[in-house]
């Protein structure tokens, strides 16, 4: 069993595309609405965004909210300005923020 609930303004979803092997692309996407899925049980459910973009999977979202906290699988959460400088880290002159970010 499903739901959908429409989302607040500013809740956004980042999708981190690799370019071939020189760049790597950093894209945010405006949350439309929340699905809540009923999980294995009536005791537990999950939610998903759901973007312009359609991708609506549960694996590696990661969520930017009004309050500008970035959620990612298997992190703490941090500032957008801490995920920001992670990802520069990690992919160093690769990583290009599209002007959506």
């Amino acid at each position: 069993m499903s739901s959908i609930i429409k989302a607040e303004p500013g809740y956004y979803v980042f999708t981190l595309k690799e370019m071939g092997s020189d760049e790597v692309v950093l894209t945010k996407h405006p949350v439309i609405a929340f699905e809540v899925i009923t999980w294995r049980s009536s005791e537990f459910y999950r939610t998903r965004p759901i973007t312009a973009v359609g991708d609506t999977s549960f694996e590696d979202q990661t969520l930017l909210t009004p309050d500008v906290m970035v959620y990612e699988k298997g992190a703490a959460p941090c500032t957008l300005e801490t995920y920001i400088q992670g990802l520069k880290d990690q992919h160093g002159e690769r990583l290009h923020l599209n002007p959506s970010v």
